[in-house]
Order: structure tokens, then sequence, then C-alpha cells
């Protein structure tokens, strides 16, 4: 990085909560002696045997591959999304072999609601999705982007005010929703913000094996289990009670949503490494459109969440217009940041590291990958965007955005 206090820019994780339910990630030290278990040491070595892996590789090589890994991830897939099938028609078989009696029947009734409760959730977004008609300048540029990537064009955009983005599957026709922060962009120069779309459209060509159908529906499957498990968040333990048959009960929840926690992170891990060498492609296919100075801009611009603080928050509540005034002015905000602060923000940034259970590799393995590809000038031509056109179509989103920023900013 240069020594002003300019010139750093940003991209999102690309793998949101609303996107894949992935499990949080941990860090370790980067420099020095590594310290803590056996497991933390072998997840540094994990990350950087990967890291070595995909600076060694021809980009022709880099794509994942299915290998034994991801078909035993299939497998579990089948086998998860085939439990509320096998339970329906074991609800069917005691009904039947019952005779219709009532204690056979009531049981074979409660298997039958059981296989109910346990199918696939329908992702859904809290918000409307808006098509063509309605955001035409910003489709356009998302529908050349997606043909020179050679990726599908996507079904509809999602705004939210956060410092995000993502790529999903939504609705029960699975439909591509392409998922825009409106504090991400507000804060990325154009040729950024090129970079993040072509991020995110890279994910429907780069061979993550978790967004297979199969994987990712049982992924999310995983996660309603264990969501009707811990009801309201609450660990089962929390349920326990003097009655005998409570305490019993919680003491199950217990057990089955361990149970269910352990196959999560077991389907995860098999799909980890395939996963993050996406991640890398990912990144390689933005660099390739937009240039390699603007996708390392704006990865950079990850580490500057924690600047975004309540002091800008507290100047701008309150007053008239204050939600389109912090997303307006979000960007000189950023800009402004002394250079000694930005230097702190990225020694955070270089001391992560990644847990077998990240989806993502660290930002600074990111950034080092991508030096290796520096010759990269961007394939595709941002200056015959209509950017003010785009801008015009997502005013009207800044007030109400914003505001929801100031009223809840734990959504940033």
């Amino acid at each position: 990085m240069n020594g002003n206090s300019k010139g750093i820019g940003g991209m999102a994780s690309t793998r949101s909560d609303l996107d894949m339910g992935a499990v949080r990630c941990q860090h370790l030290p980067m420099s020095g002696t590594v310290s803590g278990s056996w497991r933390e040491r072998m997840r540094l070595r994990m990350a950087e045997r990967q890291l070595e892996y995909v600076i060694a590789s021809s980009v022709e090589n880099l794509k994942p591959r299915t290998d034994a890994r991801t078909i035993l991830a299939l497998l579990l897939s089948v086998a998860v999304l085939l439990t509320p099938v096998a339970i329906a028609g074991l609800g069917v078989f005691v009904i039947l072999w019952s005779d219709f009696a009532v204690i056979g029947t009531i049981f074979g009734v409660c298997l039958l609601i059981m296989a109910w409760v346990l199918l696939p959730p329908v992702n859904r977004l809290d918000g409307p999705v808006y098509g063509r008609a309605e955001m035409p300048a910003l489709f356009e540029l998302v529908d050349k982007l997606a043909g020179q990537i050679g990726a599908p064009k996507v079904d509809g955009i999602w705004i939210d005010p956060s410092l995000n983005a993502f790529m999903g599957r939504f609705s029960r026709r699975r439909k591509r929703i392409l998922g825009i922060g409106l504090t991400l962009w507000q804060i990325l120069e154009h040729r950024e913000r090129v970079a993040l779309l072509a991020h995110e459209l890279a994910h429907e060509v780069n061979g993550d094996p978790a967004r297979t159908t199969l994987i990712w529906m049982a992924e999310n499957t995983l996660h309603a289990w264990i969501d009707m498990l811990t009801p309201d968040g609450h660990d089962p333990d929390d349920f326990r009670s003097d009655d005998w048959g409570i305490g019993m009960a919680g003491e199950a929840m217990r057990i089955m949503a361990g149970l269910v926690t352990l196959l999560l992170r077991g389907l995860v891990r098999l799909n980890m490494r395939q996963s993050q060498i996406a991640e890398y492609y990912a990144d390689l296919i933005a660099a390739k459109m937009a240039g390699y100075e603007a996708e390392v801009d704006s990865q950079r611009k990850l580490v500057l969440r924690p600047a975004i603080d309540g002091r800008l928050v507290r100047r701008i509540s309150g007053q008239p217009g204050a939600g389109r005034k912090l997303l307006t002015e979000m960007k000189g905000h950023i800009d402004g940041l002394s250079a000694e602060a930005v230097e702190q923000l990225e020694k955070r940034m270089l001391a992560e590291r990644s847990s077998v259970d990240a989806t993502h590799p660290p930002t600074a393995y990111r950034l080092r990958f991508l030096s290796h590809h520096s010759d990269l000038k961007g394939e595709f031509d941002a200056s015959t965007t209509d950017w003010a056109a785009i801008d015009a179509e997502l005013d009207p989103f800044l007030e109400p955005m914003g505001q929801a920023l100031l009223d809840e900013p734990w959504r940033l």
C-alpha cells in the first residue's frame, strides 16, 4: 500500500449467511510462533499448503475438479435429503401394517408430520427482488459481465444496506439472485464495482462443489434442523427442568442437535478444500475482468469495516435525510482515513488465519495469490457503462437503507 490516505478498495465475502449458511471461520496470528492446540497448528499448515498449491497451479488447472471428497459429500447430501422420504415411507408402512388401528395410525401420522417438518427449507429473502424492468442499466452491466465470464444471467437483484454481496439461489424455482449491499457499493470506485460483480458472477462457473444443488440443499436442510432443535437460538440445556419428561426432552434435543452439528461440520469439511480453491479461482476471474489493481483494492476494503464507527453515525443521526447522508458520505469517510489508521487495519488483516471450517481463505492469502497475477489489466471496458443511470436507479434506496443502518447498525 502507498503512503497516502486514499486508495484502498473493497469486496464483500461472497458466501453470506443468506447465501450458504456457512460455518464461521476462526483466526490465528499470522506471524511468530503459532500457539494453541495441535488442531490449530494443523489448520495453519493446511491453509498454507493450499495457498502454495493455488500459487503453483496453472490457470487451466485451478478450477476445482470432482474428487473422492466431493463424491462422498454428494452421497452424504443424498442421505440427508432422503431422510424425510424414508420417515414418510415408514409412516405409511406403519399405518398400513396396523390396518389403520388407532394407535398405529396416530404413530404413522406423527411420522408423516415429522417428515414434512424435516423437508428441505425454501430459501427466501426478506424484501423485494428487482428485475430488468426496474433496473435496466444495472442489469445491462450485470448481463454484459455474465456473458463475458460465461456465467448464466441472474434472475433478479436484491438490495440491502450491508457491507456485503452474495450470489445465491432462492424460492422453490431456485432463481439466481445477486445481492448487493448498498454500503459496499457506495464506497467502491467504478472498476472496483466491476470486480465485485465479476467475483459474484464467477461463483456460477468456478466449480465450487458446495454450490451444487444436492450439497447446497443438504447444508441448508441441516441448518434448518439445528434451528428446530435450538428454538430461538437457545441451547437445549436451557430447557432442562425438574420435571422428568421435560428434562428427557431437553436431553434428547441436546444430543440430536450435537449429532446434526457434527454432520454439518463433516459435510462442510468435505467441501472445504475445493470450495476455497473455487474462491481463489473467483478472485482470478474478477481480476481478469476488472484488472489486478481493482480486484486487490476491492479485497482490501474488507478490513475497513471497523472504520465505519459510531462517530459517523452519531454525527449524522437526527439530521434531515440522515439515511441518504450516511450512505453518500460513507466513501468520503473511508477515503479520509489517515495512513496510520489504514495501516493498523491492514495489519489486523495480515494477522488473520483461517480454520478448516472457514468457507473463504484469509484475505491476506487471497492478496498473496493475486500478487502472482499482477499482469492482469482487465478485459471488461467499464467506460462504456452508464454509471449515472445506475446511480439514478439506486438513488431511491439510499434514504431507507441508510436509515435502516442508523436504526440497526449491526446490519452493516
